[in-house]
């Protein structure tokens, strides 16, 4: 490329120098730039209502959890510890091993799993 620069001349290496410049100037002060605005002000803008409503709804739906678990827990105040329900039981949710162990209950695997659920 030194030598393709070298054959058209200083004129040509001038505005080649010239278009780098400008190029690189656009792409930091606009691009950039446009880029920084949409995804740190206008995207967030655009859903904070539904991000707002669904915390709001989540908030509700703990605060009625520990609620109940709470109005459980005075109710059954002599019982010990152990005996005591789950708030979440996150095996039921997030493991695999759980569902599968529900999907064919009969074999021993299974009932070893159910076992610390």
């Amino acid at each position: 490329s030194i030598l393709f620069g070298f054959t058209h001349g200083i004129g040509w290496q001038r505005e080649y120098l010239f278009a780098c410049i400008a190029q690189m100037l656009i792409e930091i002060f606009i691009n950039e730039s446009l880029e920084c605005m949409w995804m740190n002000f206008f995207v967030p803008t655009l859903v904070s209502s539904e991000v707002q409503s669904a915390n709001s709804i989540i908030i509700d739906t703990v605060n009625h959890l520990c609620k109940v678990h709470d109005q459980n827990d005075d109710e059954n105040d002599d019982k010990d510890i152990a005996s005591d329900k789950h708030l979440v039981n996150a095996p039921d949710y997030l493991f695999v091993s759980t569902n599968v162990a529900k999907a064919y209950p009969t074999l021993m695997e299974s009932i070893i799993i159910q076992t610390y659920s």
